[in-house]
């Protein structure tokens, strides 16, 4: 149940909520839209195929909606993913403020589709492995213990089972080459 204000557009919210809204249509929309304009733009079943697009994107989202584990994945993990993409915006805006050239978020690309700035790569592939990070901690199996995430059972493996010394260092050597070669502008040649 969703926890809002007692107003007007809170009982709207409510409401909604009753008739499944938010657990059932909009998980519906939103699989069958990404789905749609994955095949659209792909065309893996031809060309001009959009009413086969359609019933296929169609069929994909009732078979999530279908499943409630996979209902509940999909609302934790776009929940956090709007939270990054708010985070990522309040970064930018702040930084373009206290900027004085705004060329630190350059996602232009040149004439060979490629970002003229390699700085736009790394900030992408770093949101995409959040993302990921927020996928691994949604998804939830059964263990001895009970129910956990995959994200705490590869923090779990990683950190308790070996020495956390090794662990550590590894992580450290690997920012500290990192950084050098950020700061020494290796990654911005070509």
């Amino acid at each position: 149940m969703v926890d809002v204000a007692p107003t007007a557009f809170g009982q709207v919210i409510s409401f909604l909520d009753g008739l499944g809204f938010f657990n059932v249509v909009l998980p519906f929309l939103i699989v069958f839209a990404i789905t749609f304009a994955i095949l659209e733009k792909t065309s893996v079943l031809g060309e001009k195929k959009d009413n086969l697009n359609a019933i296929v994107a169609f069929c994909i989202g009732f078979f999530v909606i279908a499943s409630a584990s996979l209902v509940g994945i999909l609302e934790e993990v776009l929940a956090k993913t709007i939270l990054l993409v708010i985070a990522g915006i309040a970064f930018m805006m702040t930084a373009g403020i206290f900027s004085k050239e705004s060329t630190w978020f350059d996602f232009e690309l040149d004439e060979h589709g490629k970002y003229k700035d390699n700085r736009a790569k790394y900030i992408i592939w770093i949101i995409f492995f959040i993302i990921g990070l927020i996928f691994l901690g949604a998804i939830t199996i059964s263990t001895a213990e009970g129910q956990a995430s995959v994200l705490s059972i590869i923090w779990n493996e990683l950190f308790y089972q070996y020495q956390t010394g090794l662990v550590s260092g590894i992580i450290l050597i690997v920012l500290i080459v990192a950084s050098v070669a950020w700061m020494n502008g290796a990654w911005d040649k070509e």
